[in-house]
């Protein structure tokens, strides 16, 4: 039988002019009989990997290409080019780098097949004799069944733009018409390569294109540079620093350390990792001297313990019960994740860093692709259907109102709405065929990409506004293709910890584990603006749980998801002594967990002891299950059984255990990255609890403007006192002024930044104190311009200098009500939010009856102390209230804390969340 390559395939990644899903399609193609098929995206080589992976788990041979204009005579042309070799691989990804239309000569090489086709013949006849005198091959896509015969190979006409699917041709038509793009003429539904040919002269067979496909990826196994001359001194390097950095960390020599560290190396080694670890631990310690805050660690190389003695994570992996295999297992030949969080202020440096040490060209940050939400989709699929804004923004509320993040969560509700303004039932139908499809390329957040040799010569790359690399392939592609991978993960909250420790000392590794002020404050809820634990619920569960030791935050963080939120009341019960814990194998592994199965190690922990597994065995085990392969689960169960009778387990001992392993997959977390996030943030907690000002100065001073005053309230209420920017004091950011209030930036203010406030300090510090307002705005006009200085003077930053009244400082409450509350606003509005001052009563939350003499008691001490004009009120969780208006006191952080040290407070603070409702 005759076969043939389809080769005009363009998938989704031909931006808004393709919806061709690679896998469903590459399927289709198999069912029709299709053994060969070729992707040539437009300007892109972005899906090249994915579509020769998928298409070889389907036997079909892959072509990869792109499609690209070129110059021929006076006529712009569209035509594919496909790599015949890896040299011709290479010469594709050049092209990536530049969509400028060359003339075809400049494409011209005998290590590239070029497709050629155009929609009338005249496009491309009197160009012949030039194709013909190229040196490479050449094929025509035939247009007109009935044209004569020459001399050049050809396959059938068939560009492929869309599924097979219903719906999906008008789908296509609406997504070119979004991207503005002329959809092609001759897109079809595919047929069968026998109803393909059947189109054609019978004669035309002679010149049809076979030639098997060639494998042009590069394939020699890992890129990754050497941190020194040779990978075997990278070996000997790793080793001496490795065991420096125990000696150095553990003085005393202790066995079991000296073991671990042993067994991790011969594994690091052994599989060639040597250097990976070098090049990671060589740019925390640029980090480090440069005083970027890199976090304890994530994900599975926290548990990793030449990891924690490199310096690379802060975590003890011996002590919090981590298993090396779940990051690094010899059974597993790919490369392993050592992922690490960075000040997101700083992270620029750290790629800066690796482009200056390892070459610009070796380094590229991985690319990604938005794609078409909800919201969007919804919005550009009504505009080409003509359908009115403000039917639009209907639809759009009904979204918003039920956090829909996909057109199904919105059920029939959300369909019924859209056909009673669209009967044809083409806006429902078209945006859910559109919907998830890639829309524009970007940058991952976190991926970074190193290699040996020039990335551009064997990774499609683009560059970014900066002249950076980027690659076309996104994080899984890269990584199969073998490229070294760090994630370097911005996380704003290591920006707020870097700043509290321009004042205080990193006190990481030495924090108290059972410090009790830090614990009061987790067991009242009062989590405002701590990694991982301020919403509602976490909250909840630590009120309930009342933690003991920071492991226990290791235990919340895994617990509060879904799936093993179902374990949280067992979980609280048997902590609490209410139910018993199993006395059984599983009870046993999970102790520390009062016998419910949190972690993914303890089931590797229970299946090595049960079935005899080692580690490593263990960690295929739990990678194999939660797969849900029915025929994979099968012979597993077979396996673990025929093992645990061995070791002498009992038949139902081993099913019951193997029914709850098969449902604990769904949901088990690796405990190495809680280890690593509950110690962070159990970390934040301590610098909340011991130094309240210059923690809430360093997150108010990291927020985005739509969650500053969020923020800023939560702190007033807790007591902060917060004042306006102020030109005698105020810097860029928000900062402590004699260690009683801060005092914000202003950079806050509407029209600056943080440039020009650092302008606006340096001529105080400079010129000296200003002594009037008039003297300040001239300064300041001189040195950053009169804009500048109205704009502080309309916000009230020149307000406490001497001189003339500037304008409305605008001191208005909002309402009653919300002075109640506790929260008296300025309303300033060049600031572009409301200013909150501490007023009103203080509320605190009791459990228990309240003895009403030993409060005014107790509260009297604290009035001493701290003077001031507002009551206290006190409630229950019965709702009943007190106010105590005969020892008022300063609502300071400082009288608000002594009220929290008192017994049974619960909560304690401007606003409490449980306050509506009481009867005082």
């Amino acid at each position: 039988m005759l076969s043939f390559p389809l080769l005009n395939i363009w998938s989704a990644y031909s931006l808004l002019q393709s919806t061709w899903d690679i896998s469903v399609g590459l399927s289709e193609l198999h069912t029709l009989g299709y053994e060969s098929a070729g992707l040539a995206d437009y300007l892109s080589l972005a899906a090249s990997e994915h579509f020769d992976r998928e298409a070889r788990l389907r036997h079909i041979q892959p072509w990869l290409g792109i499609s690209r204009h070129v110059q021929i005579s006076t006529a712009s042309c569209l035509v594919s080019l496909y790599a015949l070799d890896e040299t011709g691989w290479q010469e594709l990804c050049g092209m990536t780098q530049d969509d400028r239309v060359a003339d075809i000569e400049q494409v011209a090489s005998p290590h590239l097949l070029l497709l050629l086709w155009h929609e009338t013949r005249s496009d491309w006849e009197p160009v012949l004799p030039l194709i013909r005198s190229l040196p490479f091959g050449v094929i025509v896509e035939e247009l007109v069944p009935n044209m004569p015969s020459h001399d050049l190979l050809w396959i059938p006409l068939c560009p492929v733009r869309f599924n097979r699917h219903p719906g999906a041709a008008q789908a296509y038509q609406v997504l070119t018409r979004l991207g503005n793009h002329k959809p092609s003429g001759f897109a079809s539904s595919i047929q069968s390569p026998e109803q393909l040919l059947q189109s054609y002269p019978t004669q035309w067979r002679s010149r049809l294109f076979q030639d098997p496909a060639p494998d042009v990826l590069p394939r020699r196994g890992f890129y990754m540079p050497s941190f020194s001359s040779s990978a075997k001194d990278d070996e000997e390097i790793l080793w001496q620093k490795a065991r420096a950095g125990l000696k150095a960390w553990h003085p005393e020599p202790f066995s079991h350390y000296q073991e671990r560290l042993q067994h991790e190396l011969q594994i690091i080694t052994d599989m060639g990792y040597a250097s990976y670890f070098l090049i990671v631990q060589d740019l925390v310690d640029f980090a480090a001297q440069h005083h970027i805050a890199i976090g304890p660690g994530r994900g599975s190389a926290a548990g990793s313990l030449v990891a924690r003695v490199l310096g690379i994570t802060r975590i003890d992996p011996l002590q919090h019960h981590l298993i090396f295999e779940r990051f690094l297992n010899p059974y597993r030949k790919n490369l392993p994740d050592i992922d690490l969080d960075v000040d997101s202020q700083k992270r620029y440096q750290l790629i800066a860093y690796l482009r200056q040490r390892w070459g610009e060209d070796h380094v590229a940050q991985i690319g990604t692709y938005g794609t078409l939400g909800v919201r969007a989709v919804l919005r550009d699929v009504a505009r080409v259907l003509g359908i009115s804004g403000t039917q639009v923004d209907e639809v759009l509320r009904y979204v918003q109102g039920i956090a829909a993040l996909r057109i199904d969560d919105g059920g029939a509700e959300l369909r019924t709405l859209m056909d009673r303004i669209d009967s044809s039932g083409q806006w429902w139908t078209l945006s859910r065929l559109l919907e998830g499809l890639p829309r524009h390329a970007s940058v991952h957040a976190a991926g970074v990409v190193l290699s040996n040799r020039p990335l551009g010569e064997f990774i499609p790359c683009v560059k970014d506004p900066d002249g950076q690399l980027v690659t076309q392939m996104d994080m899984t592609s890269v990584e199969h293709l073998g490229l070294l991978k760090l994630d370097l993960l911005g996380l704003r909250t290591l920006s707020v910890i870097d700043r509290v420790h321009r004042d205080h000392e990193d006190m990481f590794d030495q924090v108290d584990r059972h410090d009790e002020r830090t614990l009061r404050l987790l067991g009242r809820g009062d989590t405002d603006a701590i990694f991982q634990l301020d919403g509602k619920g976490v909250r909840q569960l630590l009120q309930r749980m009342k933690p003991q030791r920071a492991e226990d935050i290791i235990d919340v963080v895994a617990l509060y998801r879904p799936g093993p939120m179902e374990t949280i009341q067992t979980y609280l019960e048997r902590r609490q002594g209410q139910q018993p814990i199993p006395d059984d194998v599983l009870g046993s592994v999970c102790q520390d967990t009062f016998g419910v199965m949190i972690y993914q190690e303890q089931l590797m922990t229970l299946v090595q002891r049960v079935g005899g597994y080692s580690l490593a065995e263990a960690d295929l085990f739990r990678r194999a299950i939660s797969k849900k392969d029915h025929q994979i689960l099968a012979n597993m169960a077979s396996d673990f059984m025929t093992r645990a009778l061995r070791l002498g387990w009992k038949r139902e001992e081993i099913q019951s255990l193997w029914e709850r392993i098969t449902a604990f997959a769904d949901y088990g977390f690796n405990k190495s990255h809680a280890a690593a996030y509950g110690m962070l943030s159990y970390y934040i907690a301590f610098l909340k609890a011991h130094f309240p000002l210059h923690f809430w100065a360093a997150e108010l001073s990291t927020l985005s403007p739509d969650r500053l005053i969020h923020e800023m309230i939560a702190a007033v209420s807790q007591g902060i006192v917060i004042r306006p920017p102020d030109i005698r004091y105020s810097g860029e950011e928000f900062h402590v002024i004699g260690g009683e209030e801060i005092y914000a930036g202003l950079s806050v203010v509407r029209g600056l930044n943080v440039a020009i406030a650092e302008q606006i300090r340096k001529e105080r510090e400079e010129g000296g104190a200003y002594s009037s307002q008039q003297e300040a705005y001239q300064r300041i006009s001189r040195r950053v311009g009169g804009r500048v200085a109205d704009l502080l003077q309309e916000a009230g930053c020149l307000a406490e200098l001497p001189g003339h009244v500037v304008r409305s400082s605008q001191l208005e409450l909002f309402s009653t009500d919300k002075a109640e509350k506790g929260l008296r606003v300025d309303a300033i509005k060049s600031f572009g939010l409301g200013w909150p001052v501490a007023n009103g009563p203080i509320y605190v939350r009791i459990t228990g009856a309240v003895d009403v003499r030993w409060w005014q008691r107790a509260l009297s001490d604290i009035a001493q102390k701290y003077p001031g004009s507002c009551p206290v009120i006190i409630g229950n969780e019965k709702g009943r209230a007190w106010k105590f208006e005969t020892m008022p006191m300063k609502a300071t952080w400082h009288s608000l804390d002594a009220i929290r040290q008192l017994p049974n407070v619960i909560a304690c603070g401007r606003r409490v969340e449980q306050k509506e409702g009481w009867n005082i």
